[in-house]
Parts: C-alpha cells; sequence; structure tokens
C-alpha cells in the first residue's frame, strides 16, 4: 500500500502538479511514520518472543523442577522386594527411573543453552534464572550416586531373592524325600527284600543327581558373598542349611540302604536254612525206614543205598555249619534279626544231628541184618556139608 502511494505521488510530483509540494510533503511524513511503526512492531515481535522464551523456559524449569523432585523422593524409598517377583519387578522400576534420568541430559542441556541466551540478552530475571538452573544442574548432578547405588542395592536384592529360590526349592525336594530315606518298613520274604533293595537304589541315584544341584546353590551363594552382598551372613548361613538339609539326607539314605542289604543277608540266609530243612526232611525220611531186608541180597541193596544216603547226610552237615556260623556272624555284628535267624540256624543244626543220629542208626540196623544173613547163610552152607558127609 505504502509503495503504491508513493509511486502515485511520483507520479502526480513528475507532472508538475499543483499540489506537488504538499503531496512530496506528506509521502515524506508518510514514510518516516511507517519507518517508526515498522521499528516498533520489530521490538514488539522480538519482545513477544522472548516472552514466549522466557515462557517455555520457565515450563521447562519447573518441569526439570517437579522430575527432579520426584526421582529425590523415589530414591527414598529403601524396599528392596520380599521376593524375587518384588525384586525384579523394583529392578525394573529403577532401570526405567534411570533411562529417564539419562534422558533429562538433554533436556537440562537445552534448559542451560535457553538461560545463558536469556542472561546474555540481559533479561530483567538473568540472576533469578542463573540461580534456579545452577540449582537444578546441582540437584540433577547430585542424583547419579543414588541411582547408581540403589542400582546396585537392587541388582543385588534380585541375586539374593534368586539365591533365595534356588536354596528353597533344593530344600522343599529334599524335604520331600527325606521321608523315603527315613522309611524303616522291611520286607518280610527274600523276594520282596530284593524289590526294596532295587527300588532303593533307584532311589539313591536320585538323592546323588542332587548333589550338583547343592552344589550350583553353594557357589551361587559363594560368588554373591565375593561380591561383598550386604547379606553374605544370612546367604553363608542358607548355604550351611541347604548342605546340612542334604548331608542329612544322604546319611540317612546310606543307613537305609544299609539296612536294606541287611535285610537281604537275613532273608537269604532264611531262605538257605529252609531249603536246607527241606533236604533234612527228605533224608531224615529215607533215614527212618525200618525196612532192613529179608534175606541177604536185599539187605545188601539197602545198605549200597543207605551208604549213599549217609555219605549225603555227612556232606550236608558241612553246609549246616556254613549257615550256622553265618547266623553266629549275624548275631556278633548286632543284627536287627539275629533272634530269628540264631533261632532257626539252632533248630536248624538240631535236625542235621538227629538225622545224623538217625542215619548212623539205620547204618548200623542195616549192618546187623547183613552179618546175621550173612551167620545163617553160613550155617546152612555147613549144615549142607555135614549132612553130604554124614550119606556118604
Amino acid at each position: 500500500l505504502l509503495r503504491g502511494l508513493e509511486k502515485a505521488g511520483a507520479t502526480w510530483v513528475a507532472r508538475q502538479h499543483c499540489a506537488s509540494g504538499g503531496i512530496a510533503a506528506r509521502l515524506s511524513h508518510l514514510r518516516q511514520v511507517w519507518g517508526e511503526r515498522s521499528v516498533a512492531a520489530d521490538e514488539q515481535c522480538r519482545r513477544l518472543r522472548e516472552a514466549k522464551e522466557e515462557q517455555d523456559y520457565a515450563r521447562g524449569v519447573a518441569d526439570a523442577a517437579e522430575w527432579l523432585k520426584s526421582v529425590e523422593q523415589a530414591l527414598l524409598v529403601t524396599d528392596l522386594g520380599r521376593d524375587l517377583t518384588s525384586a525384579r519387578n523394583l529392578q525394573k522400576k529403577h532401570t526405567q527411573l534411570a533411562a529417564d534420568y539419562a534422558a533429562h541430559q538433554v533436556i537440562l542441556q537445552a534448559l542451560d543453552k535457553t538461560s545463558h541466551k536469556l542472561i546474555d540478552a540481559g533479561n530483567f530475571r538473568a540472576t533469578e534464572i542463573a540461580t534456579t538452573q545452577r540449582e537444578n544442574n546441582t540437584r540433577y548432578q547430585a542424583l547419579a550416586a543414588p541411582i547408581a547405588k540403589h542400582t546396585k542395592a537392587l541388582d543385588d536384592s534380585v541375586n539374593l531373592q534368586q539365591f533365595y529360590r534356588m536354596a528353597a526349592e533344593e530344600r522343599e525336594r529334599m524335604r520331600e524325600q527325606q521321608p523315603i530315606a527315613d522309611a524303616r518298613d522291611l520286607a518280610r520274604d527274600l523276594g520282596g527284600a530284593l524289590s526294596q533293595v532295587a527300588s532303593h537304589a533307584k532311589f539313591m541315584i536320585e538323592v546323588n543327581a542332587r548333589e550338583p544341584l547343592v552344589q550350583a546353590v553353594e557357589q551361587y551363594g559363594t560368588q554373591l558373598r565375593s561380591q561383598n552382598h550386604y547379606a553374605s551372613a544370612d546367604i553363608q548361613r542358607e548355604q550351611a542349611e541347604v548342605r546340612g538339609a542334604y548331608t542329612k539326607l544322604v546319611d540317612a539314605s546310606k543307613a537305609r540302604q544299609r539296612q536294606l542289604d541287611d535285610s537281604v543277608r537275613a532273608e537269604q540266609l532264611l531262605v538257605d536254612i529252609r531249603d536246607a530243612e527241606g533236604t533234612i526232611a527228605e533224608k531224615a525220611m529215607l533215614a527212618s525206614n525200618t525196612e532192613y531186608g529179608s534175606h541177604e541180597d536185599i539187605t545188601k541193596t539197602l545198605t549200597a543205598k543207605h551208604t549213599v544216603l549217609h555219605s549225603d547226610v555227612t556232606s550236608h552237615a558241612t553246609i549246616v555249619s556254613s549257615l550256622v556260623a553265618r547266623a553266629t556272624g549275624l548275631e556278633r555284628e548286632g543284627h536287627f534279626a539275629a533272634e530269628q535267624v540264631s533261632a532257626a540256624a539252632k533248630q536248624l543244626d538240631a535236625d542235621q544231628m538227629e538225622l545224623q543220629q538217625t542215619s548212623a542208626h539205620r547204618q548200623a540196623m542195616l549192618t546187623e541184618r547183613l552179618q546175621l544173613h550173612e551167620l545163617r547163610r553160613e550155617v546152612n552152607d555147613s549144615q549142607a556139608w555135614l549132612s553130604e558127609r554124614c550119606i556118604q
């Protein structure tokens, strides 16, 4: 618009219009006023920009101060978690806080730049701006150490709770296995005893397999203690409890294994004694036979058979002596089944002695009968010979 007026005015002046002098003066005055208004407008724009910039800065400083306050309050919380889940949640939350702290460095730097710009521009609040910015920077820098300290504390807490969980799981499994190791029930026959031994052998494999897991708990705890963990004393105590529980389980399992092995020994010996008793019963039936033969040939046959039987009876005495010796050994060891086994062994020994006596008696009777038959035969032969002589 101004250029259009200047152009039109210049045209009238060039044509030497009767009012050329007034037109020129009015145009000059208009240009002066426009210049003054332009300068004033530029100044107003500058001041508005500065005002907005100062408002944005003030808002940024207020936000930063509020954020600093929230972080400072968050760091006052001393809760490190009661279990692994809560400790991990707190760790995750703190990790986000630490990341937010790092991200706010850019924001603080931008506020620094703005504050210097405002101060250099001679802002009327320059002193207050400088003081506020310095305080915020100091508070920001002061958060680094507590954040790092809390990061380590939460890391240690998570590691501690992980250790506690590992230890608790191992103790729980060992508590479940302990009643099996403490069992005292015993089978009443050899088959049952052997079955118990086989079952316990599988159980012992499971118990022995716990050793690496217990060692893993111990090693993890030792690693934490080597890092000067704040709960080193509790960790050491927990390690001792886990190792103690495992030692108790192993000792009880070994004691149970010895008991079951002793049960098998006793049941095996009782089976062997019963087998020996069966053999004695079979031979006793033969040895107690009162048939000695009605003539010499039958008696000789019976004697030959009994000689074999008597040899078997004598050989069987060696087996019985071995069984009695085994029973005596159990008695000397204080074996829990010593009384039962000893009673069976004593009865077996008595039955063997009775068998030997019965066999010896039959052998003597057969010998006497054979001698009688031989005597009769010789008498008959002598009589026949005398009869032949008398006839002659």
